[in-house]
């Protein structure tokens, strides 16, 4: 199992997220990432990196009271070993 996830590590590099909306990303003024566990770590390091960046955090099976129409929701999802 280990050397078959050496062996195909490089593969990782060619996902191809999809982004929905991408057309209405250049209005969003906030953001949230919403990811479970590790899920959220970029988002923690994108904090650090800009700190004036709008970026809620969440860390929960449902979306927070605070979401608007402004905000754009990424949702981030890291399964692996």
């Amino acid at each position: 199992m280990m050397k078959e996830s050496i062996e195909n590590f490089a593969k990782q590099f060619a996902y191809d997220p999809v982004i929905v909306n991408q057309e209405n990303w250049h209005k969003a003024e906030s953001f949230l990432l919403s990811g479970m566990g590790g899920s959220h770590w970029q988002g923690n390091i994108v904090r650090l990196l800009c700190p004036s960046l709008d970026l809620a955090i969440h860390s929960n099976y449902e979306l927070p009271q605070y979401i608007d129409t402004n905000r754009a929701i990424i949702a981030s999802s890291y399964s692996g070993n």
